[in-house]
């Protein structure tokens, strides 16, 4: 069995040349990033202050914020579209880019905009927390990770409060178990 691996797009179309391949691995950051300077500052902002409550859809407003989503969208939907037109499984998990956060405190970035990603794509295989047959192997999945899903590092784990990092303690622990 032939795959074809692509990732971390991040709204970029592919060039794909070769055709002789059985299916597609692509792990995931399929939606553009134009956000990313925006998150990096209300981080920096929260890494100067623990307590800001900044995120980076204020510092855009959230008009703004939701064209910026709704263009990172359209751009990863093209991305799967030219994957599904191959006709072969196109086995997938969604990247930290492909707007999958369900702690936001914004209604319209809570939705399940990855869901929307993937509708009526009928060779895309999402495998996220997945386990199933590929002929003989066998794939599993496991998306949306920005870096690890617990500190690694004393430091970073010093510069968190307990409360917070007990409550990523039970994330990580509940997420590995799926």
């Amino acid at each position: 069995m032939k795959f074809l691996i692509v990732g971390d797009l991040h709204g970029s179309k592919p060039n794909i040349y070769y055709k002789d391949f059985d299916a597609i691995i692509a792990p995931g950051d399929f939606c553009s990033d134009a956000p990313r300077q925006y998150m990096f500052e209300a981080m920096r902002q929260s890494l100067k202050d623990p307590d800001s409550k900044t995120e980076w859809y204020d510092l855009v407003g959230k008009k703004t914020a939701k064209q910026m989503i709704l263009k990172s969208l359209k751009d990863g939907r093209e991305i799967l579209e030219q994957l599904d037109a191959y006709g072969v499984p196109v086995y997938i998990v969604p990247g930290n880019w492909d707007w999958t956060p369900k702690d936001s405190k914004w209604n319209f970035q809570r939705l399940n905009h990855y869901k929307k990603l993937t509708k009526g794509l009928k060779n895309i295989v999402d495998v996220h927390n997945r386990i199933i047959d590929v002929g003989e192997y066998q794939m599993i999945g496991h998306g949306i990770s920005s870096g690890p899903e617990y500190p690694q590092y004393q430091e970073d784990i010093e510069s968190m409060k307990p409360k917070a990092l007990k409550k990523m303690k039970n994330k990580y622990v509940k997420e590995k178990k799926q």
